[in-house]
């Protein structure tokens, strides 16, 4: 709840304090009148005395002391004044007023707030707000303003500090994210500076980032402006767009306009894209009705970036409870409102139907005609509620623009009915369609859901219609766990465990399982055996890429220079293709899985992506018959074999140091050297038969001399380089083989 949305009317917070004073003053001439009237029997005494002379002094003393004794024994014992504390009151609704004080609407009786849904207001000694409570039907529980279910305040000379707590009493983090809120109070007892505090008593951020509100006052004490301090204690714009805050009031009181300025005074858009807000407000007999309207830094009509939205229009009953919203566009027309996630929601107008106890028991949507509307995501037109004896959501009933059960898509189900525990937490869920049968939750994949919290950990096991354990059929889990204050279910952070009580990894949960999901549909022929050959490509490359490096590594440990044979080469050539096709195959079949296309073919696109690696591996292989490599050996060495095959074939070849080749008219042979490796790679372009014929001897004279040549001195890089990647390409195949064994057999 944003402060600057913190309307209505003052609350008299002293009005309890004010009664104790006449009582007090009554007590006070009540001991006055006594006194005298204890005083009265010693004149009469004394007159006597002025009769009879004779016995004057005698019977002077012996009336003085009588009237003393019985004035002592005749005084009341004085008892301790009484303090009167104001009785609680009970509220459907609270706000903030322009004095930053609270303000309830929609009084109970404390028999009424027994089965409600209500505040309870507590009172000190002085009439000030000692604490609130938000109870539902009797008990403590979490309100919808908040989301806290206590209040506590604590006063000293010119502060206030306010406490937020679960109902255990516990230190909580409200709506806006902190544990409590200390305020500077100026002369007259009005807030002037608002600074948010964590669990200890130390400043801290809220959600906007900002850690002290410091409030401009008009002369009846009211806000009408506010600036943000940060943690540096600077002002600043926090999170929202807001930098100043100001707020002007009509002669009622009530709010007119709500300005977000710079530090130049000038207005500035929030990140919704407002700047002003103008509002009116229209009271009736049994309800309030305000019409808000955005603008932009320009004055300009603007709607808000979030929900598309100018002109927003509700209605609030005397209880304070919101019954009717609806919107309009910038000249007035209805208009519906906008969802990130699905954009138009098709929904004009939302109706409220509110009970006498504040549960809210139907929900309606309309268009911009005023007929029932399904709203785009749930796909629904309308939502009734049922509650238990505690005011909790017992059954929830979703109905389609025909007035119809229908299933909500988010859901998955028409209807669903819930159970609670001692603490009011979901202890069981069941799912149904529009008939009543049992329905697969949308996301659960199951009829029916437990929950069990144990500690900081909750625990949701899946049951199917017969109230069996049972497991997700696309992801594979029968439950899961995660951390009650700071995950949600379902995310990457769960824990998820099969129906035997073993933990699932994380990629089978979200890879391997939905895969084999997809691949068990009978329609799914082909991707299945797509995806097995892909990952079966996969395993054997990486063997074979595995016993190439380890070759290489043979020979560098040596220090003996290898020319790889054709077949070698083409078993190093395969291993690549293997590897990079299978995955290629087997993570496009899963991505396909992934957006949902499960039962149908990949299509075109992929084909042609496949057709384009296919042909550029086939080029290398072609070049394989025009190249050859060197492995391990100087730089100096293999220059110098090459020089001496020229010499002996009568060939003067020149080095043309640009282009890395040497040139003669029959061929050409490039040299490309990798220092790092003492690698060479040698590429030849031969001109006629004596050409090629030059090459074919080039290749068997470069075998047969390097056999003679120590190769270089193996570096620390290279005799780790090779076993690491060895080790990789097994790592990899163990993978592929045990995928290739998952898409075999299932799981179970």
């Amino acid at each position: 709840m944003a402060r600057a949305q913190w309307l209505g009317g003052p609350d008299n917070l002293l009005s309890g304090w004010r009664s104790e004073a006449e009582p007090q003053e009554a007590r006070a001439h009540g001991y006055g009148v006594a006194s005298c009237a204890l005083r009265a029997p010693g004149q009469q005494v004394v007159r006597a005395t002025q009769r009879w002379a004779c016995v004057s002094y005698f019977v002077l003393a012996l009336i003085f002391a009588m009237t003393m004794f019985t004035a002592h024994a005749a005084k009341p014992a004085t008892a301790p004044e009484p303090t009167f504390v104001t009785a609680p009151k009970y509220y459907f609704n609270i706000d903030i007023d322009p004095w930053y004080h609270f303000t309830g609407t929609g009084e109970l009786t404390e028999e009424q707030a027994q089965q409600a849904n209500c505040y309870r207001f507590h009172y000190d000694a002085d009439g000030r707000l000692s604490q609130i409570e938000y109870l539902r039907a009797g008990k403590g529980a979490a309100d919808p303003a908040y989301n806290v279910a206590e209040i506590d305040f604590e006063y000293a000379p010119g502060i206030e500090r306010r406490w937020f707590r679960d109902h255990r009493g516990n230190a909580k983090k409200n709506s806006e994210g902190v544990f409590g809120e200390e305020l500077a109070l100026d002369g007259k007892g009005n807030v002037t500076a608002i600074t948010n505090l964590d669990d200890s008593g130390g400043h801290m951020r809220d959600e906007n980032g900002v850690v002290q509100y410091v409030r401009t006052l008009d002369a009846a004490g009211r806000v009408v402006g506010s600036k943000r301090i940060g943690l540096f204690g600077t002002n600043i714009t926090d999170d929202s767009g807001f930098y100043e805050r100001r707020w002007k009031y009509d002669e009622t009181g009530h709010v007119i306009e709500i300005g977000n300025y710079d530090d130049k005074g000038e207005l500035l858009d929030d990140t919704d894209g407002v700047a002003l807000i103008r509002k009116t407000t229209t009271l009736y007999p049994d309800s309030v009705q305000t019409i808000e309207s955005y603008f932009d830094s320009n004055s300009l009509a603007a709607a808000e970036k979030s929900t598309g939205v100018h002109q927003r229009q509700r209605t609030f009953d005397k209880r304070g409870f919101l019954t009717d919203e609806s919107y309009f566009d910038s000249t007035g027309a209805p208009t519906t409102y906008l969802e990130p996630s699905v954009g138009d929601t098709r929904v004009h107008e939302r109706k409220l139907t509110v009970d006498d106890l504040g549960n809210i028991v139907e929900e309606q949507f309309f268009d911009v005609t005023g007929r029932p509307v399904d709203e785009r995501g749930p796909e629904i037109a309308r939502i009734d509620y049922k509650y238990n004896s505690q005011n909790r959501v017992a059954e929830e009933l979703f109905y389609g623009d025909d007035g119809k059960p229908q299933i909500n898509p988010q859901v998955g189900a028409a209807m669903v009915r819930q159970e609670y525990n001692d603490k009011g937490i979901i202890v069981h869920q069941q799912f149904f369609d529009g008939q009543g049968h049992p329905a697969l939750h949308a996301r659960y994949q199951a009829a029916a859901i437990r929950i069990k919290v144990e500690g900081d950990t909750t625990c949701v096991s899946l049951f199917d219609e017969k109230d069996q354990p049972t497991k997700n059929p696309v992801n594979g889990y029968a439950s899961f766990t995660y951390k009650t204050a700071t995950d949600y279910p379902l995310s990457l952070t769960n824990k998820y465990y099969d129906l035997r009580g073993r933990e699932i990894t994380l990629i089978r949960e979200r890879i391997i399982f939905p895969h084999l999901h997809a691949l068990r549909e009978p329609a799914n022929r082909g991707m299945k055996w797509s995806a097995r050959l892909g990952a079966l490509g996969a395993a054997i490359g990486a063997v074979l890429g595995a016993f190439m490096a380890l070759r290489k590594s043979s020979h560098t440990k040596r220090r003996k220079v290898w020319v790889p044979t054709p077949l070698e080469r083409f078993l190093g050539w395969f291993s690549v293709f293997a590897i990079l096709e299978g995955s290629l195959r087997f993570f496009m079949t899963v991505y396909w899985a992934w957006i949902n296309y499960l039962y149908g073919d990949m299509g075109y696109g992929f084909n042609v992506l496949e057709t384009v690696f296919i042909l550029f591996f086939l080029y290398r292989l072609y070049r394989m018959t025009v190249t050859m490599r060197v492995l391990n050996i100087e730089r100096e060495d293999m220059h110098k074999l090459v020089r001496d095959f020229f010499a002996k074939a009568g060939l003067k070849a020149e080095w043309v140091e640009a282009q890395r080749r040497y040139l003669s008219p029959p061929l050409d042979v490039s040299v490309k050297y990798f220092k790092q490796k003492f690698h060479a790679y040698l590429a030849f372009v031969h001109r006629g038969t004596k050409g090629k014929e030059l090459q074919a001897e080039f290749a068997a004279y470069i075998r047969a001399q390097t056999g003679g040549i120590l190769g270089p001195a193996r570096t620390k890089w290279i005799a780790f380089y090779y076993p690491c990647v060895a080790f990789a390409y097994f790592v990899l195949a163990g993978v592929a083989f045990y995928t290739l064994f998952q898409l075999v057999k299932g799981y179970s």
